[in-house]
């Protein structure tokens, strides 16, 4: 499963955007939404981001170069740590934690690819029903497929990847551009376990 959260926020999350100018934004007469937010969101050293897709629900963390994950479903709980070229797993449940050498540097986080600004001939825009409401969606579209970005107001609520005929949905239960220090802190009472 984590790999599959993993491609999907790669894909959903890096399709189409990151830093761009003002000018850039410009779907004509008006402004996109998905790059206003995540310029407002995203484009920052610090953030604190919580999705769920399929059952999980992933916290996503970033500050002072520190990044923090934690990944909850019905069946368990995983915290991670990266910093300092280390993983540090954190056990909650036994008050432990391993730590090993980030050889993959597979931590979730929120990144975005450079904008080549949007055309007429890769965005759209409407209305859609998810989860029995009505939202607004802005669609990108790439060589893979498409993204659609769900709001409500200017607030981002749903994330909609659309590949061969197939939809995966990622919702957005919370982004803002701060992270309390206490997430990126092994707390002193926990047990460094040799594995």
């Amino acid at each position: 499963m984590k790999r599959i959260i993993s491609l999907i926020l790669t894909f959903a999350f890096c399709m189409s955007f990151v830093a761009c100018s003002k000018d850039d934004l410009s779907t004509g007469d008006e402004v996109s939404r998905t790059f206003t937010y995540f310029n407002e969101n995203v484009n920052t050293a610090e953030y604190l981001w919580v999705i769920s897709f399929g059952g999980e629900t992933l916290t996503m963390a970033t500050k002072n170069g520190v990044n923090y994950n934690k990944t909850e479903n019905s069946e368990s709980t995983e915290v991670q740590i990266y910093k300092d070229a280390k993983v540090y797993r954190v056990y909650d449940t036994n008050k432990a934690y391993m730590v090993y050498d980030d050889t993959e540097n597979d931590c979730f986080r929120v990144e975005t690819l450079k904008s080549t600004g949007i055309n007429k001939d890769n965005f759209k825009s409407g209305k859609n029903t998810v989860e029995g409401k009505e939202y607004y969606y802005e669609e990108f579209s790439a060589e893979n497929g498409q993204d659609r970005y769900y709001f409500d107001g200017d607030e981002l609520k749903f994330i909609e990847f659309i590949q061969a005929g197939t939809s995966t949905f990622i919702k957005i239960e919370s982004a803002k551009n701060s992270a309390d220090d206490s997430l990126f802190v092994i707390p002193e009472d926990y047990e460094l376990v040799e594995y």
